[in-house]
């Protein structure tokens, strides 16, 4: 695929802002119609974590989504907080907040956008290493599934595992061997 190249046409600018969140919409003015995206604090700024144990298997937790009112399977993830220098060290803090887990380590194999059509963000994913689990007592999802290969894909049949960014970055570590 060569030649792939930017066809859009001005500048974006913000249209709106949520209180107190750090989410907002752009619009840029195109050559056929006005296009919007949604934005978080910054490009980029994202990252989900995939981590193995030293059987394979990967961590995956149940996560409730309002929005599609059904309950999930996912990787851990999150957005950097201002202080974060880079993806490692957002993948270290929000695997603690979300699992109890810690992560000495961890090597980003690359981005992905979750809805390339909507929004303008970019997730970094990132392979956990040095991984020590920790309680899931106080934690934001404490029902967490360690799932083998096969696991996975049947849960991925059923429905279970069908959240895109985790989808995505599973995709990532097959492709790159990781």
């Amino acid at each position: 695929m060569t030649g792939l190249g930017d066809p859009s046409s001005g500048e974006w600018r913000v249209v709106w802002r949520g209180a107190g969140e750090r989410l907002f919409v752009e619009r840029q003015h195109g050559s056929d119609h006005p296009r919007h995206r949604f934005r978080s604090n910054g490009p980029g700024d994202g990252a989900v974590v995939i981590v193995r144990d030293d059987d394979g298997r990967v961590l995956l937790l149940e996560i409730h989504r309002h929005v599609l009112g059904r309950t999930l399977l996912e990787l851990p993830r999150g957005q950097a907080e201002a202080d974060d220098p880079d993806p490692v060290t957002t993948a270290t803090r929000e695997l603690l907040e979300e699992s109890g887990h810690t992560m000495t380590g961890g090597r980003v194999l690359g981005q992905v956008y979750p809805d390339s059509g909507l929004s303008g963000d970019a997730v970094h994913v990132v392979v956990a290493t040095g991984v020590a689990r920790g309680s899931a007592d106080a934690v934001e999802f404490p029902v967490q599934h360690w799932l083998d290969a096969d696991e996975l894909a049947a849960a991925v049949r059923r429905g279970e595992l069908r959240d895109g960014i985790s989808l995505a970055a599973l995709a990532l570590l097959r492709a790159t061997g990781a």
